[in-house]
């Protein structure tokens, strides 16, 4: 399905050069009433800010129609057939016309519209539950014999009811003059329409006398409320009808439909009601305009960043938790963090960040000898946990160790061969620094690939903020009893950890 705009030469401009590719084009009149390119019946669940909207006038609507037909009807003769249906389910049976195609005839010739298929809704059997799809010769061409009425076809829960049927016979008969009526189907609906219309205008003179910022819309028996004021709290004029004992459902923020035998001691309770509603909500400040909508879409943003921020953080607490679970239980591992994370913050990194490359890539591979001398020989690992945790794991680990060495040994004996193979003539510092890097690129770009790059980027903040957090987490382990750092683990042994008791046992 593809939306084209309404009263648009580029729309028509589109059938024309898509024709092939077009099976049919569908058109809702009831446009005419709820604005143009807008959301039809205008039935919006939340509106904030004003809503004022304008009918079409009707002989530019009808001219519109027209041509949106001509141009189906071009295809169809000359090019490719493309269907020009009129879906009427809302529009059809509220006007002395009956149907949108008598309605909005040529605004000169006063030709009728002359749609292919035309979609009819319960209206059809007076509001009883009934739906038709009507057309021309060659349009509906799905005819079975075999399925009278499509009883024994899915086609709706309440396909070929008997009661619709029955109701929309008598309604038809009605509208055809074979049923004695006091007053013909035309006359009572041209007389609801005018009384209609005199309630809209009279209701929105007291809304304007009020001083409410409310007006009424009206087409026929279907109504539309607008709002004013560009308060963030227009929705809650449906339920100050409520409390006024108006209910207009619970799918909408002001529309609504008035049934033809209202009388005009109804419409005069009714608009007693509707006035009523709109003072208690000016008098409780819910019609006030917003003019502080920077700020609110500001700490809108704020609070929805905050909140984006907030599930990843808590997702690489987790992530570190985890991480501390597995692969860090040994009290001299432990101590090994601590204190290497204490010497990373006091010279590695402040180092790096102030133009000292070469020291501080030192610093930091003796504080990360130290870290790993924890785990190669105190920890011990299940393995097989190991592997399925999120981040660095002991292939990543040894694969950035042998990069390490391969990085010295290079910049000490192959430096000049390296530097003339690519054109490059790196300083020291430059040379230590990507060094450093390489340590961690290779596996922030693995991650990215697999988890994304958000993943990735959590990976990222999680290793440069390791050494904050390890003070936080192994701080206890700063002294710790000697006998530990005799207590060596067996590198050939297998271990399995418990994830209920955090207990690492041997297995023979």
């Amino acid at each position: 399905v593809l939306y084209l705009k309404e009263r648009d030469p580029a729309s028509l401009q589109f059938i024309r050069d898509y024709h092939y590719r077009i099976s049919a084009v569908v058109v809702n009149p009831m446009q005419h009433f709820t604005g143009v390119n807008q959301v039809s019946p205008p039935g919006e669940k939340l509106t904030m800010g004003k809503r004022v909207r304008s009918a079409v006038p009707k002989d530019e609507y009808a001219l519109w129609l027209h041509e949106l037909a001509k141009e189906c009807q071009y295809c169809t003769q000359y090019l490719t057939r493309v269907a020009f249906i009129v879906d009427d389910i809302y529009f059809a049976f509220r006007t002395p016309e009956l149907f949108s195609y008598r309605y909005f005839t040529h605004p000169t010739s006063g030709r009728q519209l002359r749609p292919d298929v035309l979609v009819l809704g319960k209206g059809v059997a007076a509001g009883y539950p009934l739906s038709m799809v009507v057309a021309k010769r060659g349009y509906l061409n799905t005819y079975d014999k075999k399925f009278l009425l499509q009883i024994n076809k899915t086609v709706g829960t309440l396909a070929a009811w008997h009661g619709g049927l029955v109701a929309s016979n008598c309604f038809l008969e009605a509208l055809r003059g074979q049923l004695p009526l006091q007053i013909s189907v035309q006359d009572q609906l041209t007389s609801m329409a005018n009384r209609f219309e005199s309630f809209a205008t009279n209701l929105n003179e007291r809304f304007e006398e009020a001083k409410l910022p409310l007006r009424i819309r009206q087409f026929a028996n279907t109504f539309s409320v607008d709002y004013l004021s560009s308060s963030l709290y227009n929705s809650r004029y449906p339920q100050y009808l409520m409390a006024e004992g108006i209910y207009l459902g619970n799918y909408s923020t002001g529309k609504f439909n008035l049934t033809a035998d209202a009388t005009e001691k109804d419409l005069e309770e009714l608009a007693t009601k509707f006035v009523a509603a709109g003072q208690r909500m000016m008098e409780d400040g819910y019609f006030e305009a917003n003019r502080r909508r920077m700020s609110l879409l500001l700490g809108l943003a704020g609070r929805f960043t905050y909140n984006v921020l907030r599930l990843y953080y808590n997702q690489m607490m987790e992530d570190k938790r985890v991480d501390i679970e597995v692969s860090h239980n040994h009290p001299v591992n432990k101590w090994a963090h601590f204190w290497s994370s204490v010497f990373m913050l006091l010279y590695a990194y402040p180092w790096c960040f102030t133009g000292k490359p070469v020291e501080g890539c030192i610093a930091f591979l003796l504080t990360h000898i130290v870290r790993q001398s924890g785990h190669f020989f105190y920890e011990r690992q299940d393995r097989d946990i190991e592997k399925l945790k999120f981040g660095h794991k002991d292939s990543s680990k040894k694969g950035a160790v042998v990069f390490l060495a391969l990085a010295f040994c290079g910049y000490g004996i192959f430096r000049k061969q390296i530097e003339d193979a690519l054109g490059l003539n790196l300083g020291t510092g430059e040379y230590f620094s990507l060094m450093a890097l390489f340590t961690i690129i290779p596996h922030y770009v693995e991650i990215t690939h697999q988890y994304g790059w958000l993943r990735g980027a959590e990976w990222m903040i999680k290793i440069l903020t390791d050494p904050i957090t390890d003070l936080i987490d192994f701080h206890p382990y700063w002294v710790i009893h000697p006998r530990w750092f005799l207590n060596f683990k067996e590198h050939k042994a297998t271990y399995k950890l418990n994830p209920e008791t955090k207990r690492i046992t041997k297995v023979e």
